[in-house]
Order: structure tokens, then sequence, then C-alpha cells
């Protein structure tokens, strides 16, 4: 069946059935049938074709895109699965100069090919950055999403990450952030800035003193009877973001920043998550929140007794054995500081809730010689719970 469908293709030139194709796109979302297409060549041809213009883009009135489009669509499907030796990326380059429909493709299918730190950068040259930091002015839609997906999936790599932060992505982006209100694309790019503020004090302090920027992204956050799988991603990424650049810049002003603007909320979700990277990134940040002095009040009036039991309940986790340890660490690390913070009211709510208790259990499931760290933290805190 494949073989046949591939020759129609290849013979039908441009008098292909919207139909056919629709049909093989649903094909090719099984990644075993895709990978015949592959092995057939078929994307050679779709390549090939689509530079040479041989697609239409006109539309019937029943029809929701035109051929172009789907045959893109259906080349994007079939390379999802190819080795970056299979593809011609001079050939995919140039389509970042072209017109919209292969602009995007082109980004789609690089961005889907950084599968590898040698993928990656392979990819993202110097000459690529300066190109994709010159397409971000470009409102398409598709376009956008496509870039946007590329280059997060760049920044993963420590290497291409320091490339684009020396390009100054970060400021681009908080430019295009202003005109951006669909939360599937603002989630992409906070998660860029996110990856940038990691290993840039730069670029965390430059997200940290942009109010308008985090104002967005907390009202964007609140939108209601909007809620979508995208809004809500966008949320937890929002998190993070904030959680970042608390802990990279340690800024008491951008800390006091931060909470003025209603951000403390996408921190504290953080502590719902069941995995331990995200309960870290909301354990982190709080530890240096709760050094502020003095202590903000939005700060003491939502760390509330369901906070702080979700906080306890993270000293619970036991897997994995080599990155439990560490966030128990700093949960117990928090503690201490909430209760050397002196409010009256965050004392009251760790005695309410029988830290102490909670803490003294937990010492006594500890083996002293194996985990002497915890072992001492949680000595201090019933130290200063008793006194």
């Amino acid at each position: 069946l494949i073989q046949t469908c591939v020759a129609v293709i290849k013979t039908a030139g441009s008098e292909i059935n919207s139909d056919l194709v629709t049909s093989l796109i649903t094909l090719a979302e099984d990644d075993t049938k895709c990978r015949f297409f592959l092995e057939h060549g078929l994307h050679t041809v779709l390549f090939s074709n689509l530079d040479a213009g041989l697609y239409s883009l006109e539309k019937e009135e029943d029809e929701l895109k035109s051929a172009k489009e789907l045959m893109c669509e259906f080349l994007a499907m079939v390379t999802s699965s190819a080795l970056l030796e299979e593809i011609s990326l001079p050939l995919l380059l140039s389509w970042l100069k072209k017109d919209d429909i292969l602009c995007s493709t082109a980004f789609l299918i690089l961005g889907n090919l950084c599968t590898s730190d040698e993928n990656t950068e392979a990819i993202a040259t110097p000459e690529f950055v300066d190109g994709a930091i010159e397409k971000l002015s470009n409102r398409n839609k598709a376009v956008r999403h496509a870039l946007l997906g590329c280059i997060r999936n760049c920044a993963v790599n420590p290497k291409s990450r320091d490339l684009l932060v020396s390009k100054d992505l970060g400021s681009h982006l908080l430019v295009i952030s202003a005109d951006i209100d669909d939360p599937g694309l603002m989630q992409k790019l906070v998660s860029i800035l996110r990856l940038l503020a990691l290993c840039s004090d730069t670029v965390a302090r430059k997200v940290g003193e942009e109010e308008t920027f985090i104002e967005k992204l907390v009202h964007m956050g609140k939108i209601e009877n909007q809620f979508s799988a995208a809004l809500g991603q966008l949320n937890v990424e929002t998190g993070r973001l904030f959680s970042t650049v608390i802990v990279k810049t340690q800024n008491p002003a951008i800390m006091r920043t931060i909470l003025d603007k209603s951000c403390l909320p996408h921190l504290l979700s953080l502590l719902s998550s069941p995995h331990l990277v995200m309960l870290n990134q909301a354990v982190l940040p709080l530890c240096l929140l709760f050094t502020l002095d003095p202590l903000p009040s939005n700060l003491y009036t939502q760390v509330t007794p369901e906070v702080v039991t979700k906080i306890l309940g993270i000293l619970e986790i036991k897997k994995p054995a080599d990155g439990y340890r560490m966030v128990h660490e700093n949960v117990l690390k928090l503690l201490t500081v909430m209760i050397g913070c002196k409010n009256d009211q965050t004392l009251k709510i760790i005695r309410d809730c029988d830290v102490k208790g909670k803490i003294e259990q937990y010492k006594s499931n500890l083996d002293p010689e194996n985990h002497e760290m915890e072992n001492n933290l949680s000595q201090q805190i019933i130290t200063k719970l008793t006194l």
C-alpha cells in the first residue's frame, strides 16, 4: 500500500488529491509506517516538489487547507523520525527565507531533528541563530509556533544555549512577548527564557526587572473561562521561570517585585507536581523569599497550613534514590529559614502543623551515618521548636 502511495505522489506532480494526502497524514502518525515512507525516499520527492513550488495554495470552498499546506504537513510527519543525515540542511535553511508555509515547515522539521547534542549543535550555528532571531518579528502564528519550538529544543543543549545567550536572544523574546496573547506561544517563549536564565545571570536579571512582562504572564494565567491544556502548561512554566529568576539572581528587589506582582501562587502550584525537579523549584525560591526583612505580608499570608503540609509531604518521597535526598535537604533548610524569620503567623502555622513532631518522626527513620546532613538539619529544627 505504501509503495503504491509513494508511486502515486511521485507521478502525480501538482495534480494531487487532497483526500489522499489527508489519509496519508493519518497513516504517517504510525511511527512504523512513517519509517516506510522514509525508506522509500518519499521525503526527497516532497522536498523537491515543494521547493519547486509545485503545489497550489488555492483551496476549494469545502477545504480547510491548500495542497501546499497539506503536503508540508505530510512532509513534517514523514520526517519526524528521520536521521539528520537523511535530511538536506542547506535546503531546509533556504526555506527560512521563503514563504510562511515553507518557513514554518522548515523550523518544525529542524526542531524535530534536535534529538541529540550532536544534531542540535549541527543545526544551531551562529548563522542559523541570526536567521531565527530575525524571524521573531514575523507574526504568522504557524511560523512563530514552529520557530519558538525549534529554539526551545536548541536551548536544551548547553553549548547551543550559550550561543543563544551570546546573541542576546532573551532581550528579543521579551520584546516580542508584548504582542503574544496565545498561551501555547507564550509557554514556548517562557520555556526558552527559563533555559537561558539557568546559565545566564544577565537573562535572569532582565526577566526579573521586566515588570510589564511579569504582569502579562500573571494576567494570562488568570484569564477566566478560557482554561486549556496550553494555559495550564503556561502557568507551570511561568512558575518555573519565576523560580529560576529568584534562585539565579538572589536579588531582594527582584524577589519583592515578583511577590508584589502576585506571582507567588505560580511558585506554590509547583508543590502539587509529582516530579522532584519541580518540587525543588518550589522549595528553593521559598528558602530565599523567607530571608527577606521585613517579611512581605503576601508571603506569610499565602504560605498557609495547606502549603506547609505539602512541603512536609515531600519528605515522604524516597525515590529516585539519586535525587530525593537533595530535595529533602532543601525542605529541611526551608523549614529552618521559616522558623528563623521570627514571623508570628508563620511560627503559628508551623506549630499548628506539628512540624516538630513530623520532623522527629522523619529523623527517627534516618540512618545517622548515611544521612548526616538530613540528621543534623532535622535536629536543628527540633531544637529551635523546643525552645
